[in-house]
Formats: structure tokens, sequence, C-alpha cells
């Protein structure tokens, strides 16, 4: 269960791949299972935190895999989301400072073009950096403050009901 982590500057992905599969055989034989999850940096997307989480993210594939795996975070970039320190914060923030802009999406019957109601659409501030509702969800659900969330969407769009057309139902 111990787990170890290296940075190798100036190593290339092919560097990085023999550096692995000697360790590998290293214990070949013994029992032990190595996993180990890499990292790349990126120019323009990576921060100490981002790739921690990223490597990390990569481990516990390998480990899912079945142990004695090597994963590289681009492998699984598209179906594993990363939450770094920076995202939770982020989230912690804006319940916090209840930074949600809400906005009205209208709801139509189309048989007789009359406005049935609104439905409440809620998004995070720009300013705290997450890419939208569904993020700032997923983080929540993360730190546990999930109905906090939920209650801060409710607030912020009852309190904003009186932009709505008279006798437009809130959704």
């Amino acid at each position: 269960g111990d787990e170890f982590a290296a940075i190798l500057p100036r190593t290339d992905r092919e560097g990085v791949q023999a550096l692995t599969r000697r360790l590998c055989r290293r214990f070949e034989g013994t029992g032990v299972k190595v996993s180990i999850g890499l990292a790349s940096l990126r120019p323009g997307h990576s921060t100490a935190d981002s790739m921690h989480a990223e490597a990390d993210a990569a481990l516990y594939e390998a480990k899912r895999r079945g142990g004695d795996q090597v994963v590289h975070y681009e492998e699984i970039r598209e179906t594993i989301a990363v939450t770094t320190a920076d995202k939770k914060a982020a989230v912690r923030r804006m319940l916090d400072e209840r930074g949600l802009e809400v906005h009205f999406q209208p709801i139509w019957n189309l048989t007789t073009c009359h406005l049935l109601g609104v439905e409440a659409l809620a998004r995070p501030h720009e300013g705290y950096g997450l890419a939208g509702p569904q993020e700032a969800f997923d983080v929540a659900e993360q730190i546990g403050r999930t109905h906090e969330l939920d209650e801060l969407c409710a607030s912020a769009a009852f309190g904003q009901a009186d932009r709505l057309p008279q006798g437009a139902a809130l959704f």
C-alpha cells in the first residue's frame, strides 16, 4: 500500500516507459504488485496540484485494472475526471460567497405558442474557474456539500423570480 512519487525532468515518454519497465522487472517473481500512474507536464495546463491529481488518478486506474500495470493519464483523460485542491477550494468559495448566476429558459407550448413557464438554470460565476454546473456538482459531491449547492441553486432561482413574466411557472 505504499505510494511514491518521482519527478523526471527532461525525460521524454520513451525514457519514462523504459524506466517503468525496468522497475516492474525488478519486482517480478516477488509477489509484489507494482502499479504506476504517470502524468506529463502540459504547457498552460499543468500545476503541481493538477499533475499530482492526474498521476494519482492514473495510479488508481492501474490498481483498478488489477495491478502490475502502468497507466498514463493521457490514456484515461476522457473517462476520468480529476478534481484538484484548487477546484475543491473554488466550490467551497462559491458556496460561501453564494456565487451563482441564474438564467431563465422559456418553456413554450409549440401548438398554442403560449409561454408555459421558465426553467431556472444556475451557473457558477466565471471567476471560480469551474467548467459549468456539472463540474460544480461533481466537486460538491466529492466534498460532501451537494445539498448546500442544491439549496443555493433553489434560493438563487426563487430570489430572482420577480424577473419572470407575470403568471409564468418556475420549473
